[in-house]
């Protein structure tokens, strides 16, 4: 039986640390939860689940903020293989995908996003390298157009100016489809626009 949770953190070392399930609750990969990391109290990301422990005396899980797993496989994949090209690590690119309302000590339950928000099964990861906005947009509308008949699809920007840019030709283009979300929203605005995505 996995007893022992493998928690990284918002933090620049790349490892990850563990922790024991013995207080109960059920923890999966991919949940928050909260754990005594260097005497202060931490939310981390279960990112495996481990019979053993090469640590003899672990800290315990203090709680668990989810119900069901936040992050679904193929993320917590992706955040793994971004850490293998970028110099961050694990733990602050997937702290990066949560919505900051979700990065504090917080409980979050399948009714707060409804039931339709579950993860599907897989997903295709596309990368557009091209000169210009208006090149990597002609190569990737298409694809859009393709991936909306089958469910949704995430579009991720480097800066907030492409996103802007971005919207005004997606809402053109796809009329009443479009959710923008970005970093620089109040943390309650983010949270909400990003509960609303996923419905």
């Amino acid at each position: 039986m996995n007893r022992i949770a493998k928690v990284v953190m918002p933090i620049a070392l790349d490892r990850e640390f563990d922790y024991s399930c013995a207080r109960g609750g059920t923890v999966k990969k991919g949940m928050r939860v909260l754990v005594d990391f260097n005497g202060q109290r931490k939310v981390g990301l279960v990112t495996g689940l481990s019979a053993k422990s090469r640590i003899k005396r672990l800290k315990p899980v203090l709680d668990i903020f989810d119900t069901r797993p936040i992050f679904s496989p193929e993320q917590l994949s992706f955040a793994k293989k971004l850490s293998a090209v970028y110099p961050y690590p694990e733990g602050e690119f997937l702290f990066m995908m949560l919505p900051p309302y979700l990065r504090k000590a917080r409980k979050f339950t399948p009714d707060d996003i409804g039931p339709a928000a579950a993860y599907p099964g897989s997903g295709a990861r596309i990368f557009v390298q091209a000169d210009s906005f208006r090149q990597r947009y002609r190569v990737w509308k298409e694809i859009v157009a393709d991936k909306l008949k089958e469910g949704s699809v995430l579009v991720f920007f480097p800066q907030l100016s492409y996103l802007f840019k971005a919207r005004e030709a997606l809402e053109a283009d796809f009329p009443g489809k479009i959710c923008p979300l970005h970093s620089r929203e109040k943390e309650k605005e983010f949270f909400l626009n990003w509960q609303r995505s996923r419905k």
